[in-house]
């Protein structure tokens, strides 16, 4: 049987398969409600429409203030819906309740692909940890004008190939959680790391890195929350691909020497119409984000 071809599949499947590709690609957009009951049911999330020939993804609401924000990547596509050569760009828009949003802002723009930008507060200050593995680096931008300027504070590493690296402050340390990846098997090994001071200190690697080894949840998804008993690490399931569903991790131990987690639900696109893939969750103020992926004809992203 030729490698293309799928077991089961009716016969033509593989030659029809590289004319859909042609054809069709993938476009991630954004849905939201205003809850913060488990998202069990993405039924009543309401869309977010990126301009024609955009992508969004990574939402991370947040609030601050009072008022609400929301921070996203954004990616341009090229000639005939291609992302090949163009790189990711982060923005940021206010929810003003009732389903109305601000025009959204770019925020943050570097000579190479940004995403993921996951936010955290230290001692009363805003903090920015987006993803910069185009560069090999993990950034730290602090705010200057919240959320719509930043400048870079410090790179924790160098020389990595670290995706959606999320941190959290717990047990009386901060924990960083992120991606360190093998092109061989992409997604797969999650190392955590820790330290006292989240903006100065030192991150020391955990003695059993990497804590988990399984494609279908390594790769953050969100940031970590506390649902009342136990912290929970949304995770990717990127054992179908990338970005298949979000996976939940109930956090049983974390200490510098130990690392346990066990399933704790998911959210996939099965109750969603026109969704073939979900790879982030967040919530705050209220608000409840994802991004969700669906299928689109080429010639609408011209």
């Amino acid at each position: 049987m030729p490698s293309s071809a799928v077991p089961g599949a009716p016969a033509g499947t593989a030659v029809l398969q590289p004319l859909a590709e042609l054809w069709s690609t993938q476009q991630w957009h954004l849905r939201f409600r205003e809850s913060s009951a488990p998202p069990s049911d993405l039924a009543d999330f309401q869309t977010i429409a990126p301009p024609r020939n955009a992508l969004w993804a990574d939402p991370f609401p947040i609030e601050w203030d009072g008022r609400r924000f929301l921070l996203f990547q954004e990616r341009v596509y090229g000639f005939w819906g291609r992302t090949a050569g163009s790189r990711g760009v982060l923005r940021a828009m206010e929810y003003y309740g009732g389903g109305r949003w601000s025009h959204p802002r770019t925020i943050l723009e570097r000579a190479y692909h940004l995403s993921y930008p996951f936010l955290f507060f230290w001692q009363g200050r805003p903090y920015l940890l987006p993803e910069t593995q185009a560069n090999r680096t993990i950034e730290l931008y602090e705010a200057t004008e919240f959320p719509w300027r930043w400048r870079r504070r410090r790179t924790y590493m160098n020389g990595v190939d670290a995706v959606d690296t999320t941190l959290l402050d717990a047990g009386g340390l901060w924990w960083m959680f992120t991606c360190l990846e093998n092109h061989r098997s992409p997604n797969r090994d999650l190392h955590v790391f820790s330290a006292t001071d989240p903006i100065h200190g030192d991150w020391r690697p955990h003695a059993c890195n990497p804590v988990v080894s399984n494609v279908s949840c390594a790769r953050m998804a969100g940031r970590i929350f506390f649902d009342g008993r136990n912290w929970i690490r949304p995770g990717q399931d990127c054992s179908a691909g990338f970005g298949r569903s979000v996976e939940f991790r109930r956090i049983l131990e974390l200490s510098p020497q130990r690392y346990a987690e066990e399933p704790a639900g998911r959210i996939g696109p099965d109750t969603m119409a026109d969704a073939s893939g979900i790879h982030t969750f967040n919530e705050a103020g209220g608000l409840q984000v994802i991004d969700v992926r669906r299928r689109v004809e080429r010639w609408r992203l011209c």
